[in-house]
């Protein structure tokens, strides 16, 4: 019974998590201006609740390491992407 109470209590965690990340992706999106700050912001938002939802509801941490590997490379693929966005309004 411990163990399920000690389960609910972070999930429960986990999507108050959840819900302060989205509340400041809206207050990203509606405050701040249209410049590249605004999205890479909206993007490592977007990255971090990814990484929540497949950390403890799709139970990735329980998993060995290549598979967290697989997991991990199109997190780096956005990270790529932020280094072009940010590399074009430099020009």
């Amino acid at each position: 019974m411990s163990s399920s109470h000690n389960k609910t209590k972070q999930y429960i965690l986990i999507w108050a998590v959840l819900a302060v990340l989205t509340v400041l992706e809206i207050l990203v999106a509606t405050q701040l201006p249209h410049t590249t700050s605004r999205w890479m912001c909206l993007v490592l938002l977007a990255v971090s609740k990814a990484a929540c939802v497949a950390l403890w509801y799709m139970h990735l941490k329980l998993e060995r390491g290549w598979l967290k590997f697989i997991a991990v490379l199109p997190a780096t693929a956005a990270v790529y992407a932020l280094v072009l966005m940010r590399e074009v309004v430099a020009r």
